[in-house]
């Protein structure tokens, strides 16, 4: 079962005048980051790892690595990572750039023009944007085109730091995107890039990892048939299997027959651990009532 593309759009997309728009926005990062101290003993990216290790859905995530990210002054992020080897699944992508944008981006014809999965050969980081156009006279059309696009949304300076290389399994990483302009991104990126890059790394290993949970949960739900996700239920409400056959109709004979292929199926070795992995794995819900009225004889 796929799992759908995730999108999130936390960038305001307000019509009027977006010059005069984009001019306050630029001068209050500007003064943001003129007075903005970098943190070297690295406590903004312990607070991170202590913010994220109890995190379990990808939306939580996300919304903290936003908030984090934009304290270091990249508001227009974007994470794309592809499973080459179960392509089935769909990727994870991610983004805080506006609906517009991220509504024509993901979209398969336009992520394939995407030049940052050209580019994805080593792990060094790139400096990105339209202001940095001239760095790269190799680009396509459909490439130069996808960047400028994001320079109309406010993204005019940035770097992508992949996390998985192309050739392996997997692939993909991270463009941290700002409305800086070149001349004033240049001295700030050097006091950053590591940091941003740690967080970068240490987000995808936890996305990486809900996203084959959320997978796995999936997987749980679709391989058990409905009967043997009814057997399952009744079970976890305390119900035996004489009461499950009364219930459904049904022989306790087959209703053994269904529990045991439920333990194949989940890998369990007792009933006790098929519904421990059918309840985690989203096969089944905790029971809130008993179900039925048949009594045990």
């Amino acid at each position: 079962m796929p799992i759908p593309i995730w999108a999130y759009s936390a960038v305001d997309d307000r019509g009027g005048n977006h010059t005069l728009y984009w001019q306050e926005r630029l001068a209050t990062d500007l003064e943001k980051h003129s007075t903005a101290q970098v943190d070297s003993s690295g406590s903004e990216i312990d607070g991170f790892l202590d913010q994220i290790q109890s995190i379990n859905s990808i939306a939580e995530l996300w919304s903290i690595c936003v908030g984090t990210l934009e304290q270091f002054g990249f508001d227009y992020v974007t994470y794309m990572y592809l499973r080459l080897d179960a392509p089935h699944d769909g990727p994870i992508a991610l983004t805080t750039m506006p609906s517009w944008w991220a509504d024509t981006y993901f979209d398969s014809a336009h992520i394939c023009s995407d030049p940052f999965f050209r580019f994805c050969g080593n792990l060094k980081p790139r400096r990105t944007g339209a202001d940095y156009l001239d760095l790269y006279p190799l680009l396509s059309p459909a490439e130069r085109e996808r960047v400028e696009l994001a320079g109309e949304a406010g993204c005019l300076t940035g770097f992508a730091s992949p996390v998985r290389l192309i050739g392996n399994r997997r692939c993909g990483g991270w463009n941290f995107g700002s409305r800086l302009s070149r001349k004033h991104f240049e001295p700030f990126y050097p006091q950053v890039r590591q940091q941003v890059q740690l967080i970068g790394f240490y987000a995808h290993e936890r996305l990486e990892a809900l996203h084959l949970h959320e997978i796995r949960d999936s997987e749980h739900a679709s391989i058990l048939s409905p009967r043997e996700q009814e057997c399952l239920s009744y079970l976890a409400s305390g119900s035996r299997t004489s009461c499950i056959a009364g219930l459904l109709g049904i022989s306790a004979a087959t209703v053994e027959f269904h529990l045991k292929n439920v333990k194949r199926k989940l890998g369990a070795s007792t009933r006790e651990e098929a519904l421990a992995k059918a309840i985690t794995g989203g096969a089944i819900a905790l029971p809130h009532c008993a179900f039925g009225t048949y009594q045990n004889p």
